[in-house]
Formats: structure tokens, C-alpha cells, sequence
């Protein structure tokens, strides 16, 4: 995937750039003498909010600002009119606005996420919704420091609303009804955390319901603590002289708190019954299967028994310290792939080996997961000679149906494997009463140190977090090969480190590389479903999506759960066209492995190039919780919420990617942060710094061309924009199809005022369907550069309805001229 919209998609830019040079609209006297919103009383003359019998003083700016808003309730006030009304200038930092903001609410009891009073519109101000009603100067005067709730109730409101607003105001003054807010909040983040954390680690479904239930009983315990110890501290109320207005008002908050405990306490007691009683019949379920394994199945213990299915037991060592840990990490896998490319079975929960220990009921649980056959293998090491103990068991019968013992020193360890693998192939195909032909190749070398480099190599590869595990991924693969240039399997992997290098940097020497390195993979008349899928992920990178598919659906006939091939297929299917069938495919990846944070990533990065960047924001995380440290997940992270208008957690993201692991998209990245507070000249040299690092990225050039050219720098601008236009051309070489490759060529040519070609470029591109909503922000932005502005409307209007954020839009330098048609759009939107 490319990097993050903010470097790859264009900008976001604040286009709100008016003055407020009208004199201030006075406030109105009656206003200024004090007012009543909802259940508050406002005097500004004292600068004091009445909030429940309380006096809250407010500064004298603060007071402004409510007061400005108050006359002007219901509508939207721009942040830069309060700031020119309450300090005389608009250029004032937005901070001090901020700060008055926050006041105004502390004194108020009101939030910004749920707000009674203040609402603020993003982007645009403030505003007021609740309209101020005037009071009589009786009552303003008889608002003093020593007034109770009870007065405060009876004087300033109707008769026939005083009974319900004294109950919520004491329900609203006890912190019974705050710590229930707070706890069901906590409780509610709690839950979201469990829903991801509990199938990953297969958890049963009574799990939950169990930390529900403990949650549960422990909220009235929770709420009668606060209360006795407030209790505690009102028992002064009764110590001395004290008014009978005040104990009056205690026990209406005693009975108010013992209403509102038990009340919960009911509810909680019937929730707890249903919870039970679910839990009960859960765990009984899970007692009716003999011998159920502590390890939770992630399929139902009715599947039937496959002949032909295989269960390999995580492999136990035993004192093998003088195993190189690769080997020791990879012997498994190693054999799964045996079993499934050479003999007529196929292997559930091809994971496990993940798993270390002996567990006492494997075999039920082979039989569970559908398994006929259970694989035991031990690894062992005495003084020089290692030894490997493998076993085939019957799950049915429980009889040994194969044992088998090797031994060898550690430098004929390569030789151990390929006899393991040869008898193993011999043994499986005896046991189907399937006539053996001999034992395949497995291992395609006689070179225990290509071997050796190829293990180091794949261990790399499939931890990869960044273009430098890259490059050592590749220098393993190198040295394979150079002890052995015939070893395919160390090809194949070189291939797909190419290709994972072009992804990320769109480098055409890269890619010109990667096809020089599979070019000897075609030739082979006996593919793994490794080198098919390397093969798949060639053609489609080039776009040869129909023969990319051809190779994706080869491996998988050759092994139908294999996930790199059900990917590069889910992909495949995306970039023709198939949105739908793409989606199908890459969730399948995630059932079958849903603990694999590749699985999310890449499903992730669908949402993110169709436009659903709030669900890709969820895939993102699960991808940071199961690979913790990936910068360019941060990355992609922080272009989706980019794009989705959460700012903070874009800029948060994108910190966090710096830090990890300081590159070109994180320096793109800040640079677009300033372009979009229209600081120019900073984005110009972050831009740069980002094509000091890739000087081959289109991209950044691009932004830097923008970035120069709104800072004034015309001749600067047009040498990026050339710059970019030569590595897009050489990019389309690549993949002729690639259709936002063809409408960044076109937004350059209008940058450079090829308009003559412009026009009839879009509509070439128009006879295929495309739905990636930046192609039509860039046409849009080709035709209003070239003063199209009726065709750039239309563009504009389908880059929104394929999921372009029109908040974005509007903030967009480049689309000024286009304001208001855009906030229109916006408004709609908002409909």
C-alpha cells in the first residue's frame, strides 16, 4: 500500500481565511442584568453561574463569550468573531478561545461530548442551545452566596415543573448518578477490549458472559460505598446549628439515593439471574464432550471425522540447546507443508505449532477439530547426536499406526529432515493404501548452508515491519543462493521480498528486480503453491490481473486454506473490479487465522482504499495488538483517521510511527500537517527531507510541487511537478492499469498546463468503472486547474459519494474557489 493519504491523496487545508473587520454587536442590556438557561441563572454584572444552589465565578472574557453566545443562541458563531468581540482580535490564539470555552463549561456542568449548553461544531464554532429566558429583578436579588438548592428550585421555576426539576437536581448534585455514568462507560470500554481479545486467544463465549456477571454484582457494592462514605461526610449536617431549610433538603437527597440504589439493585438482580442460568447451560454443554480440552475449539464438536485429516501436536524439545532456535521454530511448518503438497491429507489448525507443552487430551481434541490421525513429534539432543521420535497415531482406535526414530549430529541435520519427510510421504500414502511412486523432493538443495540463509531468510520475511527487515530478509535470500543458485525455493522467497519492497516504496529498479528473479520461477513444471502465489503476486502488480488469478487459484487447488494465496487472490479480485468477492476472500483469510496480524492488515488496507476508513481504523488496532511496534501500521492508522476527521488520533499515530521508526512517510506526513494549517514554507522542507529519503516516490514530489507552489516558489513547483510526472510515467510501465497512477499523470499535466490533453485523458478513463474516490479527486482537481470548474463540481461530487470526506474538501487550498459549492455538499451530507 502506498503511504498514508495525507502524503498520497492530496491535502487538507483550513480555508477559512475572512476578516471580521464590522465593529462588536453590542450585547443586550437585559442580557447583561441576568438571565436563566435551563435550570442555571447567569448574572454577569457579578460574573456568577448559579448551578445547584452553588456560585460559580466565571472570568470576565469567559462571561463575554457567553454572553455573545447567549444573544446569539442557536446559531453558529465562528471561532474568529468571538475572538474579535471578547478581545478585539481575531487573530488571537485559538487556544485562549479554548481555554474560555473550558471555563465556561466547568462552571456550567456541561461536556463537550454530551452537551446541554455549549455544542461545538467542528471546524466551524460554537453554539448555544439552550435559549436564555429572562428573570425579574425580585428574583435575580434573591440569589445570594447562602440560597439553597430548595429556593433556587421554588424561585426561579414554574410551580408545575418545580417537583421534577428539584428531583433532577438532586439526582444531577449526587455522586451516585456520576460514579453510574463513569462505571457504565468503563464498563462498556471494557467489554469492546474483551470482544477483541477473547476469540483471538479462543476463549469461550461463557467467559464473557462471566466477567459481565462479576461487573454486574459488583456495581451496587460499588454505589453503596460512595454512598455510605458521602453519608460519612454529611453527618455534620446534624452537628451544631443548622437550619431546617438544610436538613429538609438532606433527606430529600437520602431519599432520593435510596430510591435510585434500589432501583439499580432490582435490575441487577434479575441481569445476574439471566446471566447465571446462561453460564450454566454454557459449562454444561461444554461437560457433555468427554475429555474437552482446555484449549477452546474454534469449531463445533460435531464435525465429522475426515480420513484424510490430519492434527500435527505442537513439537515438544527436549533439551535440543544445540539446535540452531530457526530450525527448532520451523521443523513444523516445515513438515505441514510436506503433508499438504505431497500425500492426500490436509491439516487442521495449521497454526498450532505456535503452542509449546504437552497437553493431556490432544487426542480428543484431534478428534474434535475432525483429525483421523494425530502426528506426535519430539525433538531431543544427548551430548552430540540429536533425536527425533515422530509417532502417527489413530484417533478412532488409539493404536500407533507409524514410529519412527532418527538420529544424527547437527551437521547432517538437513539430511534428518529430508528422511523425516521421505518416510513420512511413504508412511501417510501406506496408511491410505495409496501405492507410493517414491518420495519427492521436498527440499530442493543439498546445501545445509543455503538451507540454513533460506530459514533465516523466511523468519525475516514473515516478522518484516519495515523496508530495512527487508532488505535483511533479502540478503539472507542472496546468500541461499549463492551457496546453491539452483535452490527455487530460496528464488521464489527473494521474488516476494521484491515485490514486498516495491509495495512500499514503488521503486521500478525494485520491481525490475523482482521480475529478473521470477523469470526462472516460470519455467518450472512443478510449482509449490509458494512459488504460484509469488508468481500471482508478479502479475498482479503488474496488473495482469486475469493471469495473477490463474496462479492464486493453482496454489489453492494444490492447498485450499493456504492464506498468502487466498490473499493475493482477495487482492486481485479488488484491482479488476470485484469488490464484493475481494471482501469474501480476505475475511476468509481471518477466520481461518484470525490470531495473524497480516490477515487484518491487509483487509484493513481493502476498507482503507475503498473509502471505509472508520472500519479500517478497527483492523489497524487489532493489527498493533497482535504485531505491537509496526510503524507502517501507525502509519495507516493515522491515515484513516485522517481521513475519517479525528485529527488528534491521526496526529497521535503518525508521532508514534516518528518515533519507531523515523522515514520519508513520517516526515510526508508532518509536512502535510502543516500544509493543512497552511504553514507552506514548513511543508516545503519536510516534503524535502521526505524526497531525500525516496527520491523515487511520485508522491512526495508531488506534495512537495503543491507545497511550492503555495508558498510562491512557481519555478520550484514546476520543476517537482516534472520530476513527479517522469516517475509516474515510469510507474504506468509498470502496471499500464493501475488507474490512480493514470490520474496522477493527468493532474500533473494540468499542473503543467497540458490542458488540451486533459479532457479527452478523463474520458479515455471513463469507459472503465472506477470507485477509488481519490481518482475522481484528482480529476476534479485537473479540471479546475484547467477552469473546468462545472466538470471539476461533478467530480467532486462522485469523489464524495465514493467516500472522499467532504470536511477534507473544504478545508482543501486547492478547491477555494469551489468554497461554497463544497460546504453545500456538506450541508447535505449533514442532512
Amino acid at each position: 500500500m502506498v503511504s498514508p493519504p495525507a502524503t498520497a491523496k492530496g491535502h487538507c487545508m483550513d480555508s477559512s481565511s475572512s476578516s471580521l473587520h464590522s465593529p462588536k454587536q453590542p450585547i443586550d442590556s437585559e442580557l447583561y442584568r441576568g438571565y436563566q438557561l435551563n435550570r442555571l441563572i447567569v448574572l454577569p454584572e457579578q460574573g456568577v453561574v448559579v448551578r445547584d444552589g452553588n456560585h460559580h465565578h466565571i472570568s470576565t472574557k469567559s462571561m463575554e463569550v457567553l454572553l455573545y453566545l447567549s444573544q446569539l443562541h442557536q446559531q453558529v458563531v465562528p471561532a474568529e468573531q468571538l475572538l474579535y468581540h471578547a478581545w478585539g482580535d481575531e487573530n488571537t490564539s485559538r487556544s485562549t478561545l479554548t481555554h474560555a470555552i473550558s471555563e465556561i463549561r466547568h462552571a456550567i456542568g456541561d461536556h463537550r461530548e454530551c452537551p446541554e449548553f455549549i455544542q461545538t461544531i467542528p471546524r466551524k464554532g460554537y453554539r448555544l442551545i439552550a435559549a436564555p429566558i429572562a428573570i425579574s429583578e425580585e428574583h435575580r436579588l434573591s440569589f445570594n452566596w447562602q440560597q439553597s438548592q430548595a429556593n433556587y428550585a421554588t424561585a426561579v421555576l414554574p410551580k408545575r415543573n418545580v417537583l421534577w426539576n428539584r428531583v433532577l437536581a438532586l439526582l444531577g448534585s449526587s455522586k451516585l448518578f456520576s460514579v453510574s455514568i463513569a462505571f457504565v462507560v468503563s464498563t462498556w470500554v471494557l467489554i469492546q477490549a474483551l470482544d477483541v481479545l477473547f476469540p483471538i486467544f479462543n476463549i469461550p463465549d461463557w467467559g464473557m458472559k462471566l466477567v459481565v456477571l462479576m461487573v454486574v454484582i459488583g456495581f451496587p457494592l460499588l454505589l453503596l460505598y460512595f454512598w455510605l462514605n458521602e453519608l460519612k461526610m454529611k453527618k455534620q449536617i446534624f452537628n451544631g446549628e443548622v437550619s431546617k431549610q438544610k436538613k429538609k433538603l438532606f433527606f430529600r437527597q437520602l431519599s432520593v439515593d435510596f430510591i435510585f440504589i434500589g432501583t439499580l439493585s432490582i435490575l441487577v438482580g434479575f441481569l445476574a439471574m439471566y446471566l447465571i442460568d446462561s453460564i450454566e447451560q454454557d459449562t454444561l454443554k461444554e461437560k457433555l464432550q468427554p475429555d474437552s480440552p482446555s484449549i477452546a475449539l474454534t469449531q463445533s464438536v460435531d464435525i465429522p471425522i475426515s480420513d484424510k485429516a490430519i492434527l500435527i501436536q505442537p513439537i515438544a524439545a527436549n533439551g535440543a540447546n544445540g539446535v540452531p532456535d530457526h530450525f527448532a521454530k520451523t521443523i513444523a511448518g516445515e513438515i505441514r507443508s510436506t503433508i499438504s503438497n505431497h500425500t492426500p491429507f490436509h491439516v487442521v489448525a495449521s497454526h498450532l505449532e505456535v503452542l509449546t507443552g504437552e497437553h493431556p487430551s490432544w487426542m480428543q481434541y484431534a478428534k474434535n477439530m475432525g483429525a483421523r490421525y494425530l502426528l506426535q513429534v519430539h525433538l531431543s539432543q544427548h551430548p552430540d547426536e540429536l533425536f527425533l521420535d515422530v509417532s502417527l497415531i489413530d484417533t478412532i482406535s488409539q493404536v500407533h499406526t507409524w514410529d519412527q526414530s532418527f538420529k544424527t549430529n547437527e551437521q547432517n541435520f538437513l539430511d534428518l529432515q529430508k528422511s523425516l519427510y521421505s518416510k513420512l510421504i511413504i508412511a501417510l500414502k501406506l496408511v491410505m493404501n495409496d501405492p507410493a511412486q517414491g518420495p519427492q523432493s521436498v527440499i530442493n538443495t543439498q546445501s545445509i548452508d543455503a538451507y540454513e540463509f533460506y530459514i533465516q531468510g523466511k523468519n525475516a520475511l514473515i516478522s518484516a515491519n519495515s523496508e530495512a527487515d527487508l532488505d535483511v530478509a533479502e540478503q539472507w535470500f542472496l546468500k541461499a543462493l549463492s551457496a546453491d543458485d539452483n535452490f527455487t525455493l530460496a528464488t521464489s522467497a527473494l521474488c516476494h521480498t521484491y515485490l514486498e519492497k516495491y509495495d512500499l516504496a514503488h521503486s521500478v529498479a525494485v520491481f525490475d528486480m523482482a521480475q529478473n528473479v521470477c523469470a526462472s520461477l516460470i519455467q518450472l513444471e512443478d510449482h509449490t503453491p509458494d512459488t504460484l502465489t509469488t508468481l500471482g503476486n508478479l502479475y498482479r502488480t503488474s496488473g495482469e490481473f486475469d493471469k495473477a488469478t490463474e496462479f492464486y487459484q493453482k496454489a489453492l487447488e494444490k492447498k485450499p486454506s493456504y492464506l498468502p494465496a487466498i490473499r493475493g487472490l482477495g487482492r486481485a479480485y479488488d484491482k479488476s473490479g470485484d469488490s464484493q468477492l475481494a471482501e469474501r476472500l480476505l475475511k476468509q483469510a481471518i477466520m481461518i487465522e484470525p490470531g495473524y496480524w497480516r490477515n487484518h492488515q491487509e483487509y484493513g488496507d481493502f476498507l482503507y482504499t475503498n473509502g471505509r476508513y472508520a472500519d479500517a481504523v478497527n483492523h489497524y488496532k487489532r493489527v498493533l495488538f497482535l504485531n505491537n511496534g509496526h510503524a507502517e501500521t501507525l502509519n495507516r492508522l493515522g491515515a484513516s483517521y485522517f481521513l475519517s476527521n479525528q485529527f488528534e488520533y491521526a496526529s497521535e499515530a503518525w508521532k508514534e510511527a516518528v518515533r519507531l521508526n523515523p522515514s520519508e512517510t513520517n516526515h510526508s506526513n508532518l509536512g502535510s500537517a502543516y500544509f493543512f494549517n497552511r504553514d507552506f514554507d514548513r511543508a516545503v522542507y519536510h516534503y524535502r527531507q521526505a524526497t531525500n529519503f525516496n527520491p523515487s516516490s511520485t508522491t512526495l514530489w508531488g506534495n512537495l510541487a503543491d507545497a511550492q507552489k503555495y508558498a510562491g516558489n512557481d519555478a520550484l513547483a514546476k520543476q517537482a511537478y516534472e520530476t513527479a510526472l517522469g516517475l509516474v510515467e515510469r510507474n504506468i510501465e509498470v502496471n499500464p492499469l493501475d488507474a490512480v497512477l493514470q490520474s496522477m499523470r493527468i493532474r500533473y499535466h494540468s499542473e503543467l498546463e497540458y490542458c488540451d490533453t486533459v479532457s479527452q485523458e478523463i474520458l479515455e478513463m471513463e469507459k472503465y468503472p472506477a470507485r477509488d474516490p481519490y481518482i475522481f479527486y484528482y480529476h476534479a482537481l485537473a479540471y479546475h486547474n484547467c477552469n473546468l470548474s462545472d466538470l471539476a463540481r461533478e467530480k467532486i461530487q462522485l469523489a464524495v459519494a465514493n467516500g472522499y470526506p467532504v470536511d477534507l474538501l473544504v478545508k482543501d487550498v486547492q478547491f477555494d474557489d469551489l468554497s461554497e459549492f463544497i460546504i453545500q455538499l456538506q450541508q447535505q451530507g449533514a442532512n
